[in-house]
């Protein structure tokens, strides 16, 4: 989270003045001996390329972006080089962790705001939870197939998107309240 933090810093920098881009990125990495912000993502996002390119792909099951990434540079090299791999890895690591915040904090602002939402959603979990069917964590298989807690996503990402501009209604499919 520093990591994104000073990132989101030396962004702001960039974007004032982008020709000075290469130059800026040197100097703070320069007046720090640790990998800070950009150079931290970086370096993970080389370590996390390093140690998947050697994993067997297990084709069962549902595969994450470095897994498609690699699949796709196996089957045509020219198409996604390292290079690209690595830009895609932190721009995920940038880009999600920031809309996934927004995400559930709006979520949860809204829950706690909708207590009959909150009860109904609560009700959904425990029932999920005695009947053996969500796991601590909860995987993304098991909350796809809970559709109370899919409507209160959807709800939640169309009400307050993370993106500049909110969804229209008909593009979720809800669940009655």
């Amino acid at each position: 989270m520093e990591a994104l933090g000073f990132g989101t810093y030396c962004s702001s920098i960039v974007g004032l003045y982008s020709s000075w881009h290469q130059t800026l990125l040197t100097c703070l990495q320069a007046i720090s001996s640790e990998k800070k912000g950009p150079a931290f993502i970086e370096a993970y996002a080389d370590g996390l390329l390093d140690s998947r390119r050697h994993e067997k792909v297990n084709s069962e099951g549902p595969s994450d972006f470095i897994t498609k990434f690699l699949t796709t540079q196996r089957e045509d090299p020219a198409k996604m080089t390292d290079k690209d791999i690595r830009v895609l890895i932190i721009v995920n690591i940038a880009a999600g962790s920031d809309t996934t915040s927004i995400t559930l904090s709006a979520i949860i602002y809204y829950l706690c705001n909708n207590p009959m939402a909150k009860a109904k959603l609560r009700e959904e979990l425990d029932l999920a939870r005695e009947a053996g069917t969500i796991s601590d964590p909860i995987t993304f298989r098991e909350a796809q197939a809970l559709p109370y807690l899919q409507a209160v996503i959807k709800e939640g990402l169309r009400i307050h998107p993370a993106t500049g501009f909110i969804m229209p209604e008909n593009c979720t499919k809800r669940v009655s309240k």
